[in-house]
């Protein structure tokens, strides 16, 4: 497995680029794991955020080939960072590929799944939502990235209101045009971040933020504005650094 790993003077913000994208999943996998088996080994629990996309799938898709003795799933608890508001069997519904790539296989117990009820519309499933992640400490969030520095349904130039750590967007640049999303101060406040930016199309934003933090500056992207407490590990593919 070919990787090789980015730090920056200014931030502490690591990069790791992979050769392919498969290897990429991989270690994906296995920072998740890690995560959580030493987020259960201090505390008995592991709260991980999830994330919509073709890398976080392909993530879903390998934890689901692992038993119980491997991943201690039963003391997994599982969030959502952003949901569509769309009818929950849609198939564009970010809690719907997690399910059916991962969750349908019981892994991890129901009772413990928090995903965002937008089927109930926008802002009953925001006020939902807000008590569900009520004094919740997100251990890890996985965040992907859009071709203009998007991560969850958080936008470049959008900035709505922060109400207990959920946004509600009305006016998404992408279809629908309602979505839920936690909030930056609320994604921020979790301990580890992993940031997963494959394919090419996401070259020209990647090396945008990548020229920033190689000059101390903060892009104006909101991926780029996302920092856990902890540490917060990008990974990214040879297609979406080079091009």
């Amino acid at each position: 497995m070919s990787v090789q790993t980015v730090t920056f003077s200014d931030s502490s913000e690591e990069w790791q680029i992979y050769s392919k994208t498969e290897a990429l999943v991989q270690a994906a996998v296995a920072y998740i794991l890690q995560a959580a088996s030493a987020t259960i080994e201090a505390r008995g629990a592991f709260n991980l955020v999830l994330a919509g996309g073709t890398t976080p799938i392909a993530i879903y898709k390998q934890l689901a080939q692992l038993s119980e003795a491997e991943a201690q799933f039963s003391k997994w608890c599982l969030f959502m960072g952003d949901e569509r508001v769309y009818p929950s069997d849609h198939p564009e519904r970010n809690s719907l590929a997690a399910e059916q790539a991962w969750l349908k296989n019981g892994s991890v117990p129901s009772e413990q799944i928090f995903f965002m009820p937008t089927e109930l519309g926008l802002e009953e499933s925001a006020i939902i939502y807000r008590d569900m992640i009520e004094g919740v400490h997100f251990d890890l969030v996985l965040l992907g990235m859009g071709e203009d520095g998007h991560t969850a349904s958080l936008f470049p130039g959008h900035n709505r209101k922060d109400v207990r750590g959920v946004i509600s967007e009305t006016q998404s640049p992408k279809a629908p045009n309602e979505r839920l999303s936690l909030s930056y101060q609320r994604i921020n406040s979790a301990a580890k971040i992993l940031k997963l930016i494959t394919g090419s199309a996401k070259f020209e934003v990647t090396q945008l933020w990548y020229q920033a933090l190689q000059t101390g500056k903060l892009a104006d992207l909101p991926i780029a504005k996302i920092s856990g407490r902890q540490q917060t590990l990008t990974l990214l593919d040879s297609k979406a650094f080079l091009g």
